[in-house]
């Protein structure tokens, strides 16, 4: 404010001084940045998007090594890693750089130019010129003037400088932002969206953003309440994508999911009371740090927890009498990550965790992948037993798992054809 107030009562003063002097003058400047602006601004544009480049690929050098830690101890290939992300901190650093040498150089070019500008005019006019007297006050006026204004013009034009540069990395933070309505009000307690009917996965079909690859492509399917149906097919075809979508964590590029005449993505309260409707159980069992209590009744109170719900849950995970032997049952502690677990052991506390949560629909991703087949059979039993009330959808490499389905897709060719 103080800035602008400054600027505009010196161009006043300049037009009061000499319009016609004051305007060429004005003119002149602004036509120079803004040609300065203009042959620049594809250069910091492109070292923008290497700024962003560079920061993702250091930040999946981190993830990839802190991922394979067992791997890079014992074959000793920290340097690679290492050189791989001082590299893109490199190629990062550089490109600030540049773009700030970019944003700051015009206002040094600027004012050796305005005292050469204003030194050749006046000996050009102390030449041509009988009202010497009169012209040279009014020329240095001029000059200090513009040399007064310059910095507000060159941050002006910095400024600009700034944000073309750092317009990729906005554009990400914006996104992620522009996510808030999944976000906001986190303590909120939403209603399920219960089913009693169907779930229609309706014209559905996806691509990533930048890419012209179909992922899924025009499917269609109802699934009736109760069912167990199965999924199978080669993986990265495209299975684990249509379950994300399937839970509103990804829209589709065409298409929508509906339950019982109900559609998730046209409305965001629909979307989170979906949420609330059923439970994921992946792979890769996400734990806290924490007890198996809270692991299993996550986000919940000590108060709100139902310790006969709970048992009967675990019961049905065939992971109870694990936690009943555990040193202190279920407020034992798992370490980060459930380090003090195994494989099979993760994902039975991830099948308790989703059967707590009473879900209306059960979503099974590769969920017993870990355990030995005695024990995937009698957790699949239990689960089973629940199926007049819930919905299951299961993928598997196992054939066993999905023998009890009634009826098993394949995923092949971005569709899903029965089998």
């Amino acid at each position: 404010a103080a800035n602008t107030f400054i600027a505009i009562s010196i161009v006043i003063t300049l037009l009061i001084i000499s319009w016609k002097i004051a305007i060429a003058s004005l003119g002149s400047f602004s036509l120079t940045y803004y040609l300065i602006s203009k042959i620049t601004q594809q250069k910091i544009l492109k070292k923008g998007f290497d700024i962003s480049s560079s920061a993702k690929d250091q930040l999946k050098s981190m993830q990839e090594s802190f991922g394979g830690i067992r791997d890079l101890i014992l074959d000793n290939n920290f340097a690679i890693y290492e050189e791989k992300y001082f590299r893109k901190d490199f190629i990062k650093r550089i490109k600030f750089a540049e773009i700030n040498f970019l944003g700051f150089f015009p206002r040094y070019l600027m004012e050796g130019f305005s005292l050469s500008v204003f030194a050749i005019l006046g000996v050009l006019i102390m030449k041509s010129s009988d009202s010497k007297e009169s012209i040279i006050p009014i020329l240095g006026a001029i000059a200090l003037g513009i040399q007064k204004l310059l910095p507000s013009m060159q941050q002006t034009y910095s400024g600009l400088s700034a944000i073309r540069g750092y317009k990729k990395v906005m554009i990400n933070v914006l996104g992620y932002l522009n996510q808030k309505s999944y976000f906001l009000n986190s303590n909120t307690k939403y209603k399920p969206l219960n089913f009693s009917k169907k779930i229609e996965l309706k014209n559905l079909s996806f691509k990533y953003e930048g890419t012209n690859k179909e992922i899924i492509k025009n499917i269609n399917l109802e699934i009736q309440k109760g069912e167990f149906i199965g999924i199978i097919g080669k993986t990265g075809c495209g299975k684990s994508t249509l379950l994300d979508i399937i839970m509103g964590l990804i829209e589709p590029t065409e298409g929508t999911v509906i339950i019982d005449n109900k559609e998730i993505f046209k409305n965001k309260n629909n979307l989170k009371r979906w949420y609330s409707s059923f439970s994921h159980v992946p792979q890769n069992i996400y734990l806290l740090d924490d007890s198996i209590l809270n692991n299993i009744a996550m986000n919940s109170g000590e108060e709100e927890i139902n310790y006969s719900f709970l048992k009967k849950c675990c019961s049905k995970a065939e992971i109870l009498e694990f936690i009943m032997n555990s040193s202190q049952e279920f407020q034992t502690k798992l370490g980060e990550r459930g380090v003090l677990l195994s494989g099979g052991q993760l994902q039975r506390i991830g099948i308790a965790r989703a059967l707590y949560k009473n879900p209306d629909l059960l979503i099974l991703d590769e969920a017993t992948s870990s355990l030995d087949k005695f024990t995937e059979e009698k957790v699949m039993q239990n689960i089973l037993k629940l199926k007049s009330k819930i919905t299951i959808i299961a993928i598997a490499h196992r054939t066993s798992t999905l023998s009890k389905c009634d009826r098993i897709f394949k995923f092949e060719n971005c569709q899903l054809h029965e089998a």
